[in-house]
């Protein structure tokens, strides 16, 4: 894919991101989701440290939830 082997995980899920987003913006397919696993800063007082994080895509739209 990349011809390396040890990818951070930050760096698949910008592979991954990039490469559905173009193909998304040039109309291949009808719209993406990538999900993530985060940790969410203390600073939010969250109840867990650990979140879900989804990119959705399509012509016009997007946002990370």
């Amino acid at each position: 894919m990349t011809g390396t082997k040890n990818l951070k995980s930050q760096d698949i899920y910008r592979l991954l991101s990039d490469a559905l987003t173009s193909d998304a913006g040039a109309g291949n397919v009808l719209a993406i989701a990538l999900a993530a696993n985060v940790n969410i800063p203390s600073a939010y007082k969250p109840p867990s440290r650990d979140g879900l994080r989804v990119q959705l895509e399509t012509e016009g739209y997007s946002r990370f939830i």
